[in-house]
């Protein structure tokens, strides 16, 4: 019996292991947030990087790429690749996996994703949601053994355009364009900093990327558009974000074995 994998973030483009087919499409009520923190990839114990995990969202899509292992080998080797690399995602869950938006059947079934849960007392380094800017802020100063953290979300950036590219992402209007802004806002921030220092996350200037009060969202309106990025509901206001900083809004509320691979 095949073994299927779901990939939402680093395993869309790199996978790391031997796989006889992959299939792009998207699996249903999930949404992609920059919630996990990442220690041991894109940032450090003492400044973890942000990486994409799933949460529950009733009615929402995440596209990402499925792969298909055939050989019982193979699988055992992929499965001994993805819980060193996936370490820090402690769920393991079972979903369907849709390849047609307009499909009431699933085109496979029991695809097996990493989640990074909410739950601190089994997932320590789960940040949580927090504000577009924070978010931004911090995914410019991490850098961990695999790069940058930017370098992470400018990757997940390209991957789901060359999702669009193929002509399968029907709902790129929810998806791409709220990883794009978060990408903006990422790289406005580096642009910041001063012409004559290097960009690394110690030449950051003052204002925002020091500390300082964040700036204002890109554009009004965009609550709606942006709030699965930092977990704010569509019609929240924003209450009760967390205190530390996967994608978001203005406001605080509700992304390999060894170093080599980011997960999920």
């Amino acid at each position: 019996m095949a073994m299927w994998v779901f990939g939402y973030g680093s395993l869309i483009w790199k996978t790391g292991f031997h796989y006889d087919d992959r299939l792009v499409g998207f699996i249903k009520d999930y949404r992609r947030v920059f919630y996990q923190g990442s220690t041991d990839h894109r940032g450090t114990p003492e400044f973890p990087g942000r990486t994409v995990t799933l949460e529950p969202a009733k009615g929402e899509v995440c596209w990402g790429a499925a792969y298909k292992i055939t050989h019982k080998e193979d699988q055992l080797t992929a499965l001994e690749y993805l819980e060193v690399r996936e370490k820090q995602y402690d769920k393991k869950a079972y979903v369907d996996f849709f390849t047609d938006p307009t499909a009431s059947s699933p085109a496979v079934s029991d695809v097996m994703v990493y989640i990074a849960s909410a739950d601190k007392k089994v997932n320590v380094n789960y940040l949580g949601p927090a504000s577009l800017e924070e978010i931004a802020i911090q995914i410019v100063k991490a850098e961990g053994p695999s790069g940058p953290n930017r370098d992470y979300l400018f990757k997940l950036e390209d991957a789901l355009i060359q999702i669009d590219h193929n002509g399968t992402d029907n709902t790129n209007f929810t998806i791409k364009p709220n990883i794009s802004i978060m990408g903006n806002l990422v790289k406005s921030f580096i642009k910041e900093q001063a012409p004559d220092e290097p960009d690394t996350p110690d030449a950051l200037p003052a204002g925002p990327l020091a500390g300082g009060s964040p700036k204002t969202a890109p554009d009004e309106g965009t609550t709606e558009d942006l709030g699965f990025l930092v977990g704010i509901p569509p019609d929240s206001d924003g209450e009760g974000a967390g205190e530390n900083i996967e994608s978001g809004t203005t406001v605080g509320g509700a992304i390999s074995v060894g170093n080599c691979c980011d997960p999920a």
